[in-house]
């Protein structure tokens, strides 16, 4: 079996997967010798190009059109499909890309032809192709004579070239401005439409109202101005006068912290009394008599004379410490 895929050149990653997964389900059904699978993919634009494509198609046992939205809008496509239908060919239609593209986009001959929707390529698409390709209808021998090949297909924006280089009647003129104008929309031809819609603004015959609207059609639209009033410049209130500071000569100098020289004293007076303490606590004698009835006394150290001597001294610089405060603010005072 010889089959043939007819895509658009939009979608080439789609077109590889349906060719590797029609191959796999066709060495499932048939020798390995028995299939072959064919789609353009190194021939370039031309008549031995166009006359390549129709060989194969008459050759082909099953034409598998790749749907979607750009090969729907292909001319190319749009041939190559007619001239299989022309052929009596089995015809395939399989989805592959395209979430605008509806079964009422298609054309007569193809809406009678059950498809396959292949574009989430899952479990079900996939035994939904292989069914199809299992339960294909039996062949039907083409016509005799074989139908003439179709035109080598031309970009439309070819033919209004061809067109603008004649004489144009005022409704021709409309007809192609409405052509062009439809192709700006299209990425891939926005430029050269752009460039024959200044060329169809040029021509000799261009009717008055028509120039206008290709004019506007070809200047881009200036921004609307806004109507809101400008804004006002706002005028800050007047700086209020600060006060002035007093020289530093008269400003009077800050109270000394109250007992600044009383944390030495305290301090001082702590020292003193870890001091005395550690002498005295460490001076300390236990007397007692032993077994034998002898008076014995040895040294060890009293922590309790430590503690009461450091307290005592603690206290003792805690309240010169006060009284050495207020002696000082009452001299300061007066």
């Amino acid at each position: 079996m010889k089959v043939f895929i007819s895509y658009s050149k939009k979608n080439p990653e789609q077109v590889k997967t349906l060719q590797a997964d029609v191959e796999v389900m066709l060495k499932s059904m048939l020798p390995k010798d028995l299939h072959e699978i064919w789609f353009d993919r190194s021939l370039h634009v031309g008549h031995e190009w166009w006359a390549s494509i129709c060989e194969e198609i008459r050759n082909c046992d099953l034409f598998i059109f790749a749907l979607s939205t750009d090969s729907l809008q292909s001319n190319a496509c749009k041939q190559e499909w007619s001239y299989a239908a022309d052929l009596r060919k089995r015809i395939l239609p399989v989805w592959i890309a395209g979430e605008t593209t509806t079964p009422n986009d298609l054309a007569e001959p193809l809406r009678r032809i059950q498809y396959i929707d292949y574009r989430q390529r899952d479990i079900p698409s996939y035994q939904q192709l292989q069914d199809g390709l299992a339960h294909l209808p039996n062949p039907v021998d083409p016509p005799n004579p074989l139908p003439p090949e179709p035109p080598v297909p031309t970009s439309p924006l070819i033919e209004i070239a061809q067109q603008l280089q004649s004489k144009l009647s005022e409704g021709d003129q409309w007809v192609i401005y409405g052509k062009l104008k439809t192709h700006l929309s299209k990425p891939d031809d926005a430029k050269e439409a752009r460039r024959l819609l200044m060329l169809l603004g040029g021509h000799d015959e261009l009717v008055y109202a028509l120039g206008v609207e290709i004019n506007r059609t070809l200047t881009p639209t200036a921004p609307i101005p806004s109507r809101q009033p400008a804004p006002q410049p706002v005028t800050p209130p007047p700086a209020e006068p600060q006060p002035q500071k007093p020289p530093m000569s008269a400003v009077a100098s800050p109270e000394p912290t109250k007992g600044r020289a009383g944390c030495s004293i305290t301090t001082a007076a702590i020292i003193v009394g870890a001091i005395l303490g550690l002498l005295m606590g460490g001076s300390a004698q236990s007397c007692g008599y032993d077994v034998y009835g002898y008076l014995r006394c040895e040294t060890s150290f009293s922590a309790s004379l430590f503690i009461v001597t450091l307290i005592f001294f603690a206290g003792v610089g805690f309240i010169v410490d006060k009284i050495w405060g207020a002696t000082r603010g009452m001299i300061r005072k007066s």
